[in-house]
């Protein structure tokens, strides 16, 4: 292949990718988060969630934050993962769990199932503290497209950053 073409189709496949894939900044009064969104996938916040939702709503990521709430990553993740959740869903079942970093922190999450309301619902729960906030995201979808979203929203949420203002 020609060089020149070749860096004009790396430079459009970039170029795509950067319109395709848009940074996202939420402020609130003593920091800011920020996400890439994935394309085709719509945000909104209120007073107390942000929430990414894809096109057709059957995937739905939920950000909130707590100010001290938790000291202790495990000891937060324990109650949140084996006290909440579990109290939430009927037949909860814990698929995966990992160590991770978000946000320059180290982070937990979780990969679920479980019926709420009588509906099987598949679901991520990410846990992670810094700048003295404790963060949940959780994300919950359809199980015939969990394969299909999980990696995106674990994308999603690998992307976050957090800054005090």
């Amino acid at each position: 292949m020609h060089p020149k073409l070749l860096t004009l189709l790396l430079a459009f496949g970039i170029s795509t990718l950067l319109i395709a894939q848009n940074r996202v900044s939420i402020k609130d009064p003593e920091l800011t988060f920020s996400y890439i969104l994935p394309a085709g996938w719509n945000n909104y916040d209120d007073a107390y969630y942000h929430y990414i939702i894809n096109a057709d709503s059957s995937a739905q990521i939920t950000l909130t934050y707590f100010d001290g709430m938790c000291t202790s990553l495990e000891d937060c993740y324990a109650g949140e993962v084996q006290g909440k959740l579990r109290s939430e869903f009927v037949d909860f079942e814990i698929q995966d769990e990992h160590d991770d970093r978000i946000a320059a922190s180290d982070a937990k999450w979780a990969a679920f199932s479980g019926k709420t309301e009588g509906v099987e619902v598949k679901g991520l729960a990410f846990f992670f503290i810094t700048h003295e906030q404790f963060f949940k995201v959780t994300a919950f979808m359809d199980p015939e497209i969990a394969e299909e979203y999980s990696n995106q929203i674990i994308d999603t949420v690998r992307s976050i950053t957090v800054r005090v203002n």
